[in-house]
Protein backbone atom coordinates (compact mmCIF):
# COMPACT_ATOMS: atom_id res chain seq x y z
CA UNK A 1 0.00 0.00 0.00
CA UNK A 2 1.22 3.33 -0.79
CA UNK A 3 1.91 6.32 1.75
CA UNK A 4 -0.39 8.31 0.63
CA UNK A 5 -3.51 6.36 1.46
CA UNK A 6 -1.95 4.70 4.58
CA UNK A 7 -1.73 8.17 6.20
CA UNK A 8 -5.29 9.67 4.86
CA UNK A 9 -6.85 6.69 5.96
CA UNK A 10 -4.95 6.34 9.61
CA UNK A 11 -5.56 10.22 10.30
CA UNK A 12 -8.99 9.78 9.09
CA UNK A 13 -9.96 6.57 11.74
CA UNK A 14 -8.21 8.88 14.72
CA UNK A 15 -10.33 11.53 13.82
CA UNK A 16 -13.83 9.42 13.40
CA UNK A 17 -13.08 7.44 16.75
CA UNK A 18 -12.16 10.98 18.43
CA UNK A 19 -15.88 12.54 16.74
CA UNK A 20 -17.38 9.69 17.77
CA UNK A 21 -16.33 9.65 21.40
CA UNK A 22 -17.54 13.28 21.69
CA UNK A 23 -20.96 12.86 19.78
CA UNK A 24 -21.58 9.95 22.09
CA UNK A 25 -20.71 12.25 24.87
CA UNK A 26 -22.60 15.24 23.42
CA UNK A 27 -26.02 12.86 22.55
CA UNK A 28 -25.73 11.58 26.39
CA UNK A 29 -25.28 14.86 28.18
CA UNK A 30 -28.28 16.53 26.05
CA UNK A 31 -30.36 13.03 27.01
CA UNK A 32 -29.51 13.70 30.61
CA UNK A 33 -30.60 17.21 30.45
CA UNK A 34 -33.65 16.75 28.79
CA UNK A 35 -34.95 14.44 31.33
CA UNK A 36 -33.40 16.61 34.50
CA UNK A 37 -35.98 19.26 32.88
CA UNK A 38 -38.91 16.81 32.36
CA UNK A 39 -37.88 15.58 36.53
CA UNK A 40 -38.15 18.87 37.46
CA UNK A 41 -40.73 20.20 36.09
CA UNK A 42 -42.69 17.47 36.83
CA UNK A 43 -41.77 17.41 40.79
CA UNK A 44 -42.94 20.87 40.40
CA UNK A 45 -46.17 19.62 38.92
CA UNK A 46 -46.26 16.42 41.38
CA UNK A 47 -45.96 18.96 44.12
CA UNK A 48 -48.26 21.05 43.35
CA UNK A 49 -51.24 18.43 43.07
CA UNK A 50 -50.43 16.65 46.44
CA UNK A 51 -50.88 20.66 47.79
CA UNK A 52 -54.10 20.85 46.17
CA UNK A 53 -55.56 17.18 47.14
CA UNK A 54 -54.34 17.81 50.62
CA UNK A 55 -57.53 19.12 51.92
CA UNK A 56 -59.81 17.39 49.60
CA UNK A 57 -58.64 14.05 50.36
CA UNK A 58 -58.98 14.90 54.17
CA UNK A 59 -62.94 16.12 53.50
CA UNK A 60 -63.14 13.02 51.36
CA UNK A 61 -64.41 15.20 48.27
CA UNK A 62 -62.83 12.59 45.95
CA UNK A 63 -64.65 14.68 42.77
CA UNK A 64 -62.40 17.49 43.48
CA UNK A 65 -59.51 14.79 43.29
CA UNK A 66 -60.79 13.41 39.88
CA UNK A 67 -60.57 16.77 38.11
CA UNK A 68 -57.57 17.97 39.37
CA UNK A 69 -56.39 14.42 38.07
CA UNK A 70 -58.13 15.06 34.57
CA UNK A 71 -57.11 18.34 34.16
CA UNK A 72 -52.98 17.24 34.99
CA UNK A 73 -53.58 14.33 32.37
CA UNK A 74 -54.93 16.73 29.71
CA UNK A 75 -51.89 17.97 29.30
CA UNK A 76 -49.90 16.86 26.32
CA UNK A 77 -46.57 15.57 27.68
CA UNK A 78 -48.55 13.51 30.50
CA UNK A 79 -49.22 9.74 30.22
CA UNK A 80 -51.26 9.45 33.42
CA UNK A 81 -51.95 10.78 37.06
CA UNK A 82 -52.60 8.60 39.48
CA UNK A 83 -53.98 10.14 43.11
CA UNK A 84 -53.77 7.21 45.86
CA UNK A 85 -54.87 7.17 49.70
CA UNK A 86 -52.38 5.72 52.04
CA UNK A 87 -53.30 2.38 52.05
CA UNK A 88 -52.15 2.71 47.97
CA UNK A 89 -55.71 2.45 46.48
CA UNK A 90 -56.85 4.85 43.72
CA UNK A 91 -59.49 7.88 44.35
CA UNK A 92 -59.67 7.98 40.65
CA UNK A 93 -62.70 6.49 38.90
CA UNK A 94 -62.60 5.48 35.13
CA UNK A 95 -64.19 8.30 33.62
CA UNK A 96 -64.79 11.90 35.04
CA UNK A 97 -66.69 14.88 33.84
CA UNK A 98 -64.56 17.91 33.47
CA UNK A 99 -66.37 21.07 32.24
CA UNK A 100 -69.58 19.03 31.84
CA UNK A 101 -67.90 16.28 29.54
CA UNK A 102 -66.88 13.02 29.93
CA UNK A 103 -62.79 12.32 29.74
CA UNK A 104 -61.88 8.91 30.25
CA UNK A 105 -58.93 8.19 32.64
CA UNK A 106 -55.67 7.54 30.99
CA UNK A 107 -54.31 3.91 32.42
CA UNK A 108 -50.96 3.98 34.47
CA UNK A 109 -47.84 2.57 31.97
CA UNK A 110 -44.77 2.30 32.32
CA UNK A 111 -41.79 1.44 30.19
CA UNK A 112 -39.02 3.46 28.88
CA UNK A 113 -41.01 5.48 26.82
CA UNK A 114 -42.68 6.98 30.10
CA UNK A 115 -41.19 8.95 33.03
CA UNK A 116 -43.18 8.57 36.70
CA UNK A 117 -42.92 11.46 39.12
CA UNK A 118 -43.73 10.33 42.44
CA UNK A 119 -44.90 12.69 45.67
CA UNK A 120 -46.96 11.90 48.86
CA UNK A 121 -49.78 14.00 49.98
CA UNK A 122 -49.08 15.09 53.44
CA UNK A 123 -51.66 16.21 55.96
CA UNK A 124 -49.88 18.06 60.12
CA UNK A 125 -51.08 13.81 60.80
CA UNK A 126 -48.53 12.03 58.08
CA UNK A 127 -49.07 11.07 54.46
CA UNK A 128 -52.28 10.89 53.35
CA UNK A 129 -51.92 9.52 49.63
CA UNK A 130 -49.47 10.14 46.81
CA UNK A 131 -49.62 11.57 43.75
CA UNK A 132 -47.78 9.73 40.53
CA UNK A 133 -48.08 11.55 37.51
CA UNK A 134 -46.42 9.36 34.07
CA UNK A 135 -44.29 11.83 31.46
CA UNK A 136 -44.27 11.02 27.96
CA UNK A 137 -40.32 10.50 26.85
CA UNK A 138 -41.70 9.87 22.86
CA UNK A 139 -40.55 13.49 22.08
CA UNK A 140 -37.48 13.70 23.64
CA UNK A 141 -36.42 10.26 22.25
CA UNK A 142 -37.26 11.71 18.66
CA UNK A 143 -35.32 14.71 20.02
CA UNK A 144 -31.89 12.86 20.90
CA UNK A 145 -32.42 10.86 17.18
CA UNK A 146 -32.63 13.60 15.14
CA UNK A 147 -29.61 15.33 16.57
CA UNK A 148 -27.61 12.05 16.51
CA UNK A 149 -28.81 12.21 12.69
CA UNK A 150 -27.49 15.83 12.32
CA UNK A 151 -24.09 14.74 14.39
CA UNK A 152 -23.54 11.68 12.03
CA UNK A 153 -23.94 14.06 8.74
CA UNK A 154 -21.65 16.57 10.15
CA UNK A 155 -18.81 14.12 11.35
CA UNK A 156 -19.37 12.51 7.79
CA UNK A 157 -19.24 15.76 6.11
CA UNK A 158 -16.06 16.37 8.36
CA UNK A 159 -14.48 13.37 7.62
CA UNK A 160 -14.97 13.99 3.65
CA UNK A 161 -13.47 17.64 3.91
CA UNK A 162 -10.43 16.42 5.84
CA UNK A 163 -9.60 13.45 3.74
CA UNK A 164 -9.91 16.16 0.99
CA UNK A 165 -7.11 18.49 2.55
CA UNK A 166 -5.05 15.87 3.66
CA UNK A 167 -4.82 14.38 0.08
CA UNK A 168 -4.52 18.13 -1.67
CA UNK A 169 -1.67 18.45 1.02
CA UNK A 170 0.06 15.23 0.71
CA UNK A 171 -0.15 15.73 -3.56
CA UNK A 172 1.31 19.17 -3.23
CA UNK A 173 3.85 19.34 -0.56
CA UNK A 174 5.57 15.53 -1.19
CA UNK A 175 4.58 14.13 -4.64
CA UNK A 176 4.10 17.37 -7.06
CA UNK A 177 8.32 18.08 -5.81
CA UNK A 178 9.02 14.94 -6.61
CA UNK A 179 7.39 14.73 -10.16
CA UNK A 180 8.97 17.83 -11.20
Amino acid sequence: MRLRPKITIGVLSILLITLLAAGGLFIRGERDRYFAEIRTAGSEMASLVAEFCRLPIQKFSFFIVEEVARNVEASPQVAFCEIYDQSGASLLTTEAHVLGEAVPKKQRRTGPDVMIITQPITSDTGVIGNVEIGFHLGQVHQQLRRQAFRLAVSVGVMLIMVALAINLFLSFNFISPVIR
